[in-house]
C-alpha cells in the first residue's frame, strides 16, 4: 500500500526549491473548480457531456472550441525542462524528463463515445467531455473529473508536487467554495499515474490548458475557462 503523502525529506534542499508544487502554487482553472464542486451530473452537463459518451459531431465542437490534446513544440520544451527538475528528486518516476515527455504524448487509453462504444484512443484524440477509463500503471492522458471509482483508487502525483505524493481519490463532489488542486480529490491530472484502482472521468481541461501543462509553461489561468452555454448535438 502507497503512503498518502511520503515527503522527500533527503532531497538537497536547492535541488527542491528548484521545483515548485503545483498542486499548493497553481491556481485552479474556473473549468476545474466548477467540475470539483458540481456534482457529477451537474458537471457532466456543464461540459456538454454524457455517460455514453460524445457521437463524432460532438467531438468536432469540441475540438474547436477548447483545441487539441497536445503542446506544441516550445511548450513540449518548457514540459522536459519542467520534468527534468521534478524527475530530478531522484528520478520520481523512473524515467527521464524526455521520456516522460515522450510517453504523456504517445499514451492510449480507453475512451468511451456513442458511436463506437469503448475502445483504445490516443491521448492527442480526446477532447473536452470525452469519458476516459483509467487503471492501475496508466498515466492519465489529460485533466479528468471522476465520476466513477473504486475504492483503492490512488494517483501518483509526484511530477506535480515536486516530491514523492501519492493520493487516494473518489468521485465524491468537493464541498469547498475557492479548492486548490491539492484538495480536490475528484480532479485527477494530466501526467500523473494511477497507482492503484480504477476510475471513470469525464475530461475537464486537454493540452496546454492541464494543470502541468500550466505549470511548465507558466500559463495564467483563463479569465473564463468554462464553455459557453450552447446546445451541443452530441448525446445519445
Amino acid at each position: 500500500m502507497f503512503p498518502f503523502s511520503v515527503p522527500f525529506a533527503f532531497a538537497h534542499p536547492a535541488r527542491r526549491a528548484a521545483v515548485h508544487n503545483a498542486l499548493t502554487s497553481q491556481q485552479l482553472p474556473a473549468c476545474h473548480a466548477y467540475a470539483a464542486t458540481a456534482s457529477v451530473d451537474d458537471a457532466l452537463y456543464r461540459l456538454h457531456a454524457h455517460r455514453h459518451g460524445l457521437n463524432r459531431e460532438a467531438v468536432l465542437f469540441s475540438r474547436e472550441d477548447h483545441g487539441r490534446n497536445a503542446l506544441t513544440a516550445a511548450q513540449t520544451a518548457q514540459l522536459r525542462r519542467y520534468a527534468g527538475r521534478a524527475l530530478a528528486m531522484p528520478r520520481l518516476l523512473g524515467m527521464s524528463a524526455a521520456s516522460f515527455a515522450q510517453r504523456l504524448a504517445q499514451t492510449t487509453c480507453h475512451a468511451i463515445r456513442s458511436s463506437t462504444g469503448e475502445k483504445p484512443a490516443r491521448a492527442g484524440d480526446l477532447v473536452v467531455g470525452d469519458i476516459v477509463r483509467i487503471s492501475a500503471g496508466d498515466l492519465v492522458p489529460a485533466d479528468l473529473r471522476l465520476i466513477e471509482a473504486t475504492d483503492d483508487l490512488l494517483a501518483d502525483q509526484s511530477v506535480l508536487a515536486g516530491e514523492r505524493s501519492v493520493q487516494k481519490k473518489n468521485a465524491e463532489r468537493v464541498e469547498e467554495t475557492a479548492p486548490s488542486a491539492a484538495t480536490c480529490y475528484n480532479l485527477i491530472f494530466a501526467g500523473t499515474t494511477v497507482a492503484s484502482g480504477s476510475a471513470l472521468g469525464v475530461v475537464v481541461a486537454v493540452g496546454a490548458e492541464t494543470l502541468l501543462a500550466r505549470a511548465a509553461c507558466g500559463a495564467a489561468p483563463a479569465a473564463n475557462s468554462a464553455r459557453p452555454a450552447r446546445v451541443a448535438p452530441q448525446l445519445v
